[in-house]
């Protein structure tokens, strides 16, 4: 890494800030804290990102000048095969319903008040753009048509598909053959400056014994154990451990907080528990059980940093619900509204519009403390478009709001109540070959397990499975984790290498079909659109990605003797991301892994 301000290599000092840049010595930091760094420090880097695309992106007023161009070309030429696939594409994205103004009306009749300005013009330009995605379609079309080569016209495409603008990497995709894998040398560095409300990615259902220990490293929240087969061995046992290591100290601090308030015997905790693990918006009966809860979770609470949130949460007097709804606008912008404009349901759209607009889950009056209060020493940004549909199954969540029937949350309740699961979170600590003190204490628990969430995305590989060698030392240990980011490190993960124009589209009929089989499969036809209305490259890269992940897990698992089950994530309209790879493996031949993860 070179110095931020005069680029020399190797910088000894980080920036306390934001521990992303470095610098030579103070007078290189304060040169560049006055030109440049002043504004970034402190933002994370999702937020940053955004900032970049938003400049860089197509205004309303562009999208329908294109769109009239569009169709003057049209009435110029109409009986061209231009013309034809022109009509087709503008027929398929002229479905997409005009939110707006269903919302308007479903506020007006349920009385809502108090509906902010941007989240209504949010779903002004969501309608706009979604219909103008024909144009990207069209847009792969001509470039085939004329030879263009699509990294010419759009670098930045590049720089996002790859996961990367490192001069290195971009060396290496140019270079590269079909199909072959980037080895990553350097980590990616721990994100101090973000922080989850909840886990962005539903877990997999795993099966866990009663009796046994597992090591939930990087957790985020007790998503896993929502999801979780719990088998029950004698009594004499003794119960299922879940011992939860991360680095994070808002996520170390509200997952105790969410620990004790299901240690609770109360069938009434269960709306107060989906509110303050996932909520915008509080009931007054939730804010009593989770003072209560704080106040549990501060004794004993050995890391300053924790125990300066729960402090801070217990002296906070909750903000309004109007409050609540302009500081989660903050952090939503269009990307997030794809199952909106899938919901096949006028009922449907509305409910999850209102959802996505206001974060609240339940009727509430109280903006959540966990989610927007936080002491001034802990620099930390909540992460953007965040939505409980990225960790609950949609199914569930329609149960627990709609019906009041929080079967997920009060099975854990009683399994933790009846004392046949035990939670154990730890101070935050990185797991990282850098403090061999943590890999020896989780060494020392000898796990049965060993969860790894998508830590596989910041390490190089060869260093992954040391630590994650060091860490099941007793070597039966079965480990499993999942990856995002794969797709950037394989040459083919998405369409950019792939031959455009009239390709693109038979590969967009295919994967739209194989949505279809599996929309049947589910039973969810009548529930979400068929086919989707989706941005083009997502639907294309279906099919990319099936073709090349087996390529990326032969490298990863290369020197790993004993490879259990490899499921790629199935598309979904809810997802934050259809690319996540859910891996199970381990470093003994004895184990079997039939049985073990489903």
């Amino acid at each position: 890494m070179n110095c931020e301000n005069c680029k020399k290599p190797n910088p000894p000092k980080t920036c306390s800030g934001c521990h992303r840049v470095k610098y030579c010595n103070r007078e290189c930091q304060l040169a560049n804290w006055k030109a440049y760094h002043k504004k970034r420090c402190g933002k994370s880097v999702e937020d940053l990102a955004f900032e970049q695309q938003e400049s860089s992106s197509a205004s309303m007023n562009q999208i329908q000048m294109m769109q009239m161009l569009s169709q003057m070309a049209l009435s110029n030429s109409p009986s061209s095969p231009h013309a034809d696939l022109l009509k087709r594409l503008i027929s398929f994205y002229d479905q997409v319903p005009d939110l707006h103004t269903e919302y308007s009306i479903y506020i007006k009749r349920h009385s809502i008040k108090g509906t902010p300005s941007k989240a209504l013009k949010l779903l002004r330009e969501l309608v706009a753009h979604q219909k103008a995605a024909y144009m990207t379609e069209l847009c792969f079309y001509d470039m085939g048509r004329n030879g263009t080569n699509l990294l010419l016209k759009s670098p930045t495409t590049l720089f996002k598909i790859i996961n990367s603008s490192e001069n290195q990497k971009i060396e290496w995709y140019m270079q590269a053959r079909m199909y072959d894998v980037y080895e990553r040398k350097v980590a990616t560095p721990y994100e101090f400056s973000l922080h989850h409300s909840f886990s962005n990615a539903r877990a997999r259902r795993e099966r866990f014994l009663t009796g046994k220990v597992h090591v939930a490293v990087g957790f985020v929240d007790l998503s896993l154990l929502l999801e979780m087969d719990l088998a029950i061995n004698d009594a004499k046992w003794g119960p299922f451990q879940f011992i939860g290591y991360e680095a994070s100290a808002f996520s170390v601090a509200k997952t105790m907080v969410i620990a004790s308030m299901l240690k609770r015997s109360d069938k009434m905790i269960f709306d107060a528990i989906l509110q303050v693990w996932y909520s915008s918006c509080w009931s007054t009966d939730t804010l009593k059980a989770f003072r209560e809860a704080v106040s549990e979770a501060k004794l004993g609470c050995i890391d300053d940093n924790v125990l300066a949130l729960l402090n801070h949460w217990a002296k906070s007097n909750p903000q309004s619900a109007n409050y609540a709804q302009n500081r989660w606008l903050q952090k939503i912008d269009t990307s997030n509204f794809t199952s909106v404009v899938n919901a096949f349901k006028l009922e449907s759209r509305n409910t999850l519009s209102q959802y996505f607009l206001s974060g609240q889950l339940l009727p509430g009056t109280a903006a959540s403390i966990t989610m927007f209060e936080a002491p001034t020493s802990l620099r930390s940004s909540r992460s953007r478009n965040e939505s409980v549909f990225h960790s609950l199954d949609y199914s569930q969540l329609i149960d627990a709001t709609k019906k009041n029937n929080n079967n997920f949350i009060a099975r854990l309740n009683k399994l933790i109540v009846s004392g046949k699961v035990n939670v154990v979170v730890k101070p935050p600590a990185i797991i990282s070959p850098a403090f061999p003190k943590v890999i020896k204490e989780i060494s020392s628990l000898n796990p049965y397990s060993i969860s790894w969430n998508n830590c596989l995305d910041y390490l190089p590989r060869e260093k992954f499975h040391t630590l994650a060698r060091a860490c099941s030392a007793a070597e039966d240990t079965i480990h499993f984790g999942y990856s995002m980011n794969w797709p950037g490190d394989v040459k083919g993960g998405s369409c950019l290498p792939f031959p455009v124009g009239e390709h693109f589209h038979e590969v967009m009929k295919t994967s739209r079909l194989g949505i279809s089989l599996m929309y049947t499969m589910l039973g969810v036809n009548g529930l979400l659109r068929d086919p989707p209305i989706d941005n083009p490259i997502n639907i294309f890269d279906i099919s990319a990605r099936t073709q090349c992940y087996k390529y990326w897990t032969k490298h990863f698992f290369e020197n790993v003797p004993n490879i259990g089950q490899i499921e790629p994530s199935i598309y979904s309209v809810f997802s934050r991301s259809n690319s996540s790879l859910f891996l199970t493996w381990s470093y003994d031949n004895s184990i079997k892994f039939y049985g073990i993860s489903q």
